[in-house]
């Protein structure tokens, strides 16, 4: 049941998406894409762990829910599920950076309308800066509550932890002073504990790079195809905006060259402003409709739009915790039960490689499905 409200709910938030697209995509167009997505989803080269006894497609159903709540927008509704998915997997949390990345562009949206209305031209800039604060500030703390209740559960996880093993008057069976655990000790001195990273890494030895050893290399040649299509996905999404934020802006076209770095920071807040206005679904006035191209082109390119920068980045991030931190053969499972930009990458590939790039996207899929029904089930290394 999950993994089906799981993949319709992919679906739902594809369309939604799609509809806002600078492209003018005709129904058709985007109910094939959305379809292609879902499609996808299903066959993932996880799919053996959404449909045996494990976590992921509650996990799946209850984030790509929430994001299907707020591309309709409503953000404040996806509250809910995106916390009970924190409740089943701690890396629901991935689910406030977006929260926060959508509200940093959403105020930064703000501060550009404030500075562009004609109406504000002749105002002194002091008072623009209070005027922008002012706006700004419940925006900023609003996405920030947002972002904790999201993460809450694995707040409340560690409190609980540390009361039921180290707190007397919590405990079931207290334990002396010489029996508790070690723990407890660095968890009532100054350093900030985690149950859960100590247990992580005392019996699991996950930690930044604890993993790269020479035995683990067959891991990593498991993981590699997921990861290099995730950092491929990221790569090509700043392309992307990278190339409409040149096209708009007409950088380097006006006067002498600019520094790099304050052209990457100018870019970077271009970026964030682009999330918001088709976050809410606004369309800017920077956007513009390229014509004469075909509907697969026009499909490709607002599958991986300048407007879904929260959804790639989020991508990037589970890459990075898959390559770096967390039991490398995992990176499979984690990246296909939470972030839809992969899909959608797929898809945009799919588009544009035509029938050869969609041969090579079945043999993968065909391969770690088959594999996976029969590793797993038969307690043999698998993702």
């Amino acid at each position: 049941i999950c993994f089906t409200v799981a993949a319709v709910s992919l679906y739902d938030m594809t369309t939604s998406l799609l509809r806002r697209s600078r492209e003018d995509l005709k129904q058709p167009e985007i109910e094939r894409a959305s379809f292609l997505v879902a499609a996808l989803f299903c066959f993932n080269p996880a799919s053996v762990f959404f449909t045996a006894s494990y976590s992921e497609s509650m996990f799946a159903a209850l984030t790509f829910g929430g994001h299907a709540l707020a591309a309709r927008g409503f953000i404040a509704m996806s509250i809910i599920p995106w916390t009970l998915a924190t409740h089943a997997r701690s890396n629901g949390t991935f689910s406030s950076i977006w929260i926060l990345l959508i509200g940093c562009g959403k105020a930064i949206s703000k501060v550009f309308h404030i500075g562009s209305t004609s109406a504000n031209a002749d105002i002194p800039i002091s008072k623009k800066v209070r005027r922008s604060l002012t706006q700004i500030a419940p925006t900023i703390i609003w996405h920030v509550i947002m972002a904790l209740v999201v993460a809450l559960p694995v707040l409340h996880h560690e409190k609980r932890g540390y009361e039921f093993h180290c707190l007397e008057s919590h405990a079931e069976l207290p334990l002396p002073n010489n029996h508790r655990p070690v723990w407890c000790s660095v968890a009532e001195g100054p350093h900030k504990f985690s149950l859960y990273g100590y247990v992580q890494r005392k019996h699991w030895d996950v930690g930044f790079l604890r993993y790269y050893e020479l035995k683990q290399i067959p891991n990593f040649l498991l993981a590699l195809p997921v990861l290099s299509l995730g950092i491929v996905a990221a790569v090509c999404w700043i392309g992307t905006s990278w190339s409409h934020y040149i096209a708009v802006s007409h950088v380097g076209k006006k006067g002498g060259p600019k520094n790099y770095f304050v052209e990457l920071f100018d870019w970077a807040v271009f970026a964030l402003n682009e999330s918001a206005s088709n976050e809410v679904g606004v369309r800017g006035d920077t956007e513009e409709v390229q014509e004469g191209d075909t509907p697969s082109v026009k499909v490709e390119r607002a599958l991986s739009a300048p407007f879904m920068l929260a959804h790639y980045a989020v991508l990037a991030g589970f890459c990075f915790v898959g390559a770096t931190i967390a039991h490398v053969q995992i990176s499979t499972r984690l990246i296909c039960s939470s972030s839809p930009a992969l899909y959608w990458f797929l898809a945009s590939l799919c588009f544009a490689g035509g029938s050869n790039m969609v041969w090579w996207m079945k043999m993968y899929l065909i391969i770690f499905n088959f594999l996976g029904i029969v590793l797993h089930p038969n307690f043999l290394p698998w993702t």
